[in-house]
């Protein structure tokens, strides 16, 4: 997601905006942050494991014992794992499933996106950003409905001012990390 969010600011949509926070939905749900122009890193260099972030405790522990991680909920293989106790093969057939309203994937999609929309409010009133970009495989067909929960969830917001937080579509697609290497070079 660092490659991904440079690009983005070099060349993409967040190009000209300051902080940035960059979330990345594909097969696991990656973060970054920019602000004056620097990726933040937290202590001996260690950047945010934004996926990581615990969404609904009460939730199965994942691969890192976390109970009801973003990952675990929002990202490509989170929502095959959990469509696999219903016979769903991936991820793409439990959206099509959500399409034709089957009770067990409209329940996991509604989670993943409800799960999108606090993570979003969350790095909202950590960072303050002036912007959230979101990226990743999953964009490609699920943009809006992400989106449309962080904004959801961003009107409940009473502590920052949330007018002034865009959520952007990742301009760069798959070639945002080439970008942002490049630009580094630059």
């Amino acid at each position: 997601a660092d490659a991904a969010l440079l690009g983005e600011c070099w060349v993409g949509a967040g190009k000209g905006r300051n902080p940035v926070v960059m979330l990345t939905f594909g097969t696991g749900v990656g973060g970054s942050v920019m602000n004056g122009g620097k990726i933040y890193r937290g202590v001996d260099g260690e950047h945010p494991e934004i996926g990581l972030m615990p969404i609904f405790p009460d939730m199965p522990a994942d691969y890192s014992g976390v109970n009801g991680s973003l990952e675990s909920l929002a990202s490509g293989s989170g929502i095959a794992a959990q469509g696999k106790t219903f016979g769903f093969k991936d991820a793409a057939s439990i959206f099509e499933a959500n399409n034709l309203q089957q009770p067990d994937a409209v329940r996991i999609v509604q989670n993943a996106i409800r799960a999108a929309g606090i993570a979003g409010w969350t790095v909202a009133h950590t960072f303050v950003p002036e912007c959230i970009l979101l990226g990743g495989g999953l964009m490609d067909y699920h943009f809006e409905a992400y989106a449309s929960s962080i904004r959801s969830h961003l009107d409940q917001a009473n502590l920052i001012r949330k007018q002034s937080i865009s959520v952007l579509k990742a301009a760069l697609g798959n070639q945002a990390g080439v970008f942002g290497a490049a630009s580094l070079w630059m």
